[in-house]
């Protein structure tokens, strides 16, 4: 059914009649299996931190800069001319070269014998990763109106918490019975079949489409986009509040695992179960709960498209730190859910609005300068700065240095949650001076 849909389309600009909803939706779930895989080989990686830290040898410092800066460093900078790329090119063509990329680098993983050989892989993982995403929100913001974009890029949100999930729980038990070189291969390579699968049944969609908008085939520039999008103060505020999050979610995806093996001594296998399973259920609901609520909610107000992030990233502070504080491991597992539940509302909304901001050729730019935040600041701080406090702490504290590095990060969810109440306080007006 998958190839008969796709039978006799070529991969020219179709004309609007020729995407019917069935194909719509069919091109969204292979974006969302693209994105899953994206988060797949990205964090599979903290949940192997332990065996890789021994059999390396590495400091705490070290892996932080491996899945932190070096990552982010590559993955941001990379994903501005690749955008600008996907606005003027086939972006289908794109994903599935950047897809075979970092599916590739993460098997090779498997090989590395010490950091510097770790560093080089990570970092080939990142320029593939980097293409990922922008071209599949351009995608998706011609496939569907406003008024159903913010459900639709939720949609695809869901591969991160689902991603997520399968690298931990499939990280943690091939790490376990097989070791961890071969966890890497295990994840990596189907990545390479999804690639061929996208070549083969997905075609490049009309510019504009969900609007019926004529395109000048013109792009704009990258510091074009730059000056519109912090013109308007909608996005300054959105956007810090996501750097300021961004830096304490990704610490706590890098070393949450390594805190419980540390601070409960958990196994790999019971840990990547238990915090894969709250990122599948707690995830997907936040994510997709968090887009259908902003949109609902935003039929009356468009402030809603901001207060709904902010309200859930604010909810679920009081039990991360819980989950730092406590000893008795089941109330920590039960804290630990309710953040994984609360902070997934943000993505959706954010890069939805981020690209109701901005004209049709400027919507893969606009999610990529979203995205140089997110991961130069979050990406590229949080698991850094957690590793050296620890390491610096570690004297003092011994090994419940992580949980107090860990501990003092989670101030910077407030100050998130405050900057995108800010963002309710103009987006209306912001949103009605979007260019065509």
């Amino acid at each position: 059914m998958v190839l008969g849909m796709a039978a006799g389309f070529n991969k020219s600009e179709a004309q609007p009649h020729a995407l019917s909803d069935a194909y719509k939706a069919y091109f969204l779930g292979v974006l969302t299996l693209t994105y899953t895989f994206n988060f797949i080989d990205r964090t599979i990686f903290s949940i192997l931190i332990p065996p890789i830290k021994a059999e390396l040898e590495l400091s705490d410092t070290q892996l932080g800069l491996v899945g932190g800066i070096a990552f982010a460093l590559f993955y941001s900078t990379l994903g501005l001319p690749i955008a600008k790329w996907a606005d003027r090119g086939n972006r289908v063509n794109i994903i599935t070269l950047c897809l075979s990329v970092w599916s590739a680098m993460t098997a090779a993983g498997a090989l590395v014998m010490n950091f510097w050989h770790l560093l080089a892989v990570r970092i080939g993982v990142a320029i593939g990763e980097a293409g990922g995403t922008p071209p599949a929100h351009s995608i998706i913001g011609d496939l569907y109106e406003p008024r159903r974009r913010t459900t639709a890029v939720s949609i695809y949100q869901i591969g991160a918490p689902l991603g997520g999930a399968l690298g931990l729980i499939v990280g943690g038990w091939a790490a376990e019975n097989f070791g961890w070189r071969n966890a890497l291969l295990i994840v990596g390579l189907p990545g390479l079949l999804l690639a061929l699968l996208l070549r083969a049944t997905l075609r490049e969609p009309p510019r504009g489409l969900s609007e019926v908008k004529a395109t000048d085939g013109k792009a704009s520039t990258i510091l074009g986009v730059a000056r519109l999008l912090w013109a308007r103060r909608t996005y300054r505020y959105m956007i810090t509040g996501t750097a300021f999050t961004s830096i304490a979610s990704y610490a706590h995806i890098q070393w949450t695992p390594a805190f419980l093996v540390r601070s409960h001594e958990l196994g790999l296998s019971t840990i990547g179960f238990l915090l894969g399973a709250f990122s599948l259920v707690g995830g997907v609901l936040g994510v997709a709960a968090g887009g259908y609520l902003s949109d609902r909610l935003a039929e009356r107000d468009p402030k809603w498209w901001m207060l709904t992030p902010g309200f859930g990233i604010l909810i679920g502070l009081p039990f991360a730190v819980a989950a730092l504080l406590l000893t008795d491991i089941t109330w920590v597992l039960v804290c630990l859910f309710i953040p994984s539940l609360t902070t997934a509302i943000y993505p959706g909304p954010t890069f939805a609005t981020a690209q109701k901001l901005v004209g049709v050729k400027m919507r893969a730019m606009a999610v990529a300068f979203s995205l140089f935040v997110i991961t130069m600041v979050g990406l590229g701080i949080g698991p850094l700065l957690v590793g050296g406090i620890s390491d610096l702490l570690s004297a003092t504290y011994g090994e419940d240095s992580l949980r107090v590095s860990l501990l003092w990060i989670q101030v910077l969810k407030l100050i998130s949650g405050c900057f995108y109440i800010l963002a309710a306080s103009s987006i209306a007006a912001d949103l009605k001076r979007a260019p065509d």
